[in-house]
């Protein structure tokens, strides 16, 4: 990855060698790869001798004195992976070396609760600070429609679901063969392209975002599907109920949908009415998928099985289905509404998904997704994924 050295995309590197040594250890192309990078930015921004030193404080990370918030992004991320981990202060050293970066992100991203240690050249302190009222955004970016002025042209899969969608409000029926349709169509383009990422559309600030979402999130979970040698009636169920699982939504008023910044208590309510809203409707659907009915009623539902919503009692853990589509709707919602980069944005996505692994999702599943997005994200980096071969990583 070239392009100017800043702080944040350091992060960004240094967050992605973690998560790459630990799904494919040290001596991986792919793992190499971003670590070099990180290695020359890193080599840039202490390029003068004076070292990078790190603190969070409050809700704020000081790098070398200069106060930078913990907003959305590989900062925050880092800052409170930092936090879980009981580091307080890190300090990079100039004359740090590839061996000592790998040696250190192995134990940075175990997840097994093990120590991790200072390198020659990496220096840690013990936590004093926490981040304080540090709130992941990823589900408010999942509820929201990002609607803006970009009308450019959308595929025609896009316009059809727009058109279904519009059905599915005015005339509260569900046009299952037409769903069925668009499915089978996705299917076809995995036949000819498996790669994940050719089939995703970038969405920020478009005003059909809504239907670009949904197809890219059908198309994700298809494409994991397949990777995970599923049969295609399984993987053909699973296309249905991602393009269905926000149907709820449509009877929630557009006004909350679209309204840009947070949410209020009362507006919170509504949206948080639409899993078990749109499970409801689709019950009274003929034809439709029992799948489908269970993933909109339970794809908001944590991992761990003791939050989310709709409230359970007792607490229920979501099929794993509804796990998969989940997934797919947080990776597409933090991609897509921040793809300035391509490359630098989605290994960002997955960083923050990796931040929730274990509380939000399945950890086994999250580690599986990093393989599905990493192995196709360039040919150089790993290859084309192929159906089938998700699990063959290692």
């Amino acid at each position: 990855m070239g392009g100017e050295a800043t702080f944040e995309t350091l992060c960004t590197l240094f967050m992605t060698t973690a998560t790459r040594c630990r799904l494919y250890g040290v001596k991986h192309p792919v793992t190499l790869t971003v670590a070099k990078d990180f290695m020359r930015h890193y080599q840039e921004l202490t390029a003068a001798g004076r070292p990078l030193k790190i603190v969070v404080s409050g809700d704020e990370l000081f790098v070398n004195d200069e106060a930078l918030p913990l907003r959305v992004g590989a900062v925050g991320a880092l800052a409170k992976r930092l936090a879980s981990r009981g580091i307080g202060f890190l300090e990079l050293r100039a004359g740090l070396s590839l061996d000592e970066l790998l040696a250190f992100c192995v134990e940075f991203a175990d997840t097994s609760g093990g120590s991790v240690k200072s390198q020659s050249h990496i220096q840690l302190g013990e936590a004093r600070y926490v981040p304080k009222g540090y709130v992941n955004p990823i589900e408010a970016m999942r509820v929201q429609e990002a609607v803006g002025d970009r009308r450019d042209e959308v595929g025609e899969e896009v316009r059809e679901l727009e058109m279904l969608y519009r059905h599915v409000k005015e005339h509260l029926e569900v046009r299952v063969q037409n769903f069925e349709q668009l499915v089978v169509a996705f299917l076809g383009r995995f036949a000819r392209q498996f790669n994940p990422l050719m089939n995703l559309a970038e969405l920020k600030q478009h005003h059909k975002f809504t239907y670009i979402h949904s197809t890219n999130v059908a198309n994700l979970v298809i494409g994991l599907g397949l990777g995970l040698g599923l049969e295609k009636r399984d993987v053909f169920d699973l296309g249905m109920a991602a393009l269905l699982h926000d149907v709820g939504k449509r009877f929630i008023p557009e006004k909350v949908l679209e309204k840009p910044g947070q949410l209020n208590r009362e507006e919170w309510d509504l949206i948080q009415k639409h899993p078990a809203e749109g499970s409801r409707f689709l019950l009274k659907q003929k034809k439709v998928n029992h799948l489908a009915v269970v993933v909109a009623f339970e794809h908001h539902l944590h991992y761990h099985g003791g939050g989310g919503y709709p409230r359970c009692k007792p607490p229920r853990r979501p099929c794993m289905p509804s796990q998969m589509v989940a997934l797919a709707d947080s990776f597409d919602a933090l991609f897509s509404q921040r793809s300035y980069h391509r490359r630098y944005e989605i290994l960002e996505a997955l960083e923050l998904i990796n931040d929730a692994s274990g509380f939000n999702y399945n950890p086994w599943l999250v580690d599986v997704f990093n393989r599905y997005i990493t192995m196709s994200l360039d040919p150089a980096e790993g290859g084309d994924a192929k159906p089938g071969s998700v699990m063959a990583a290692n």
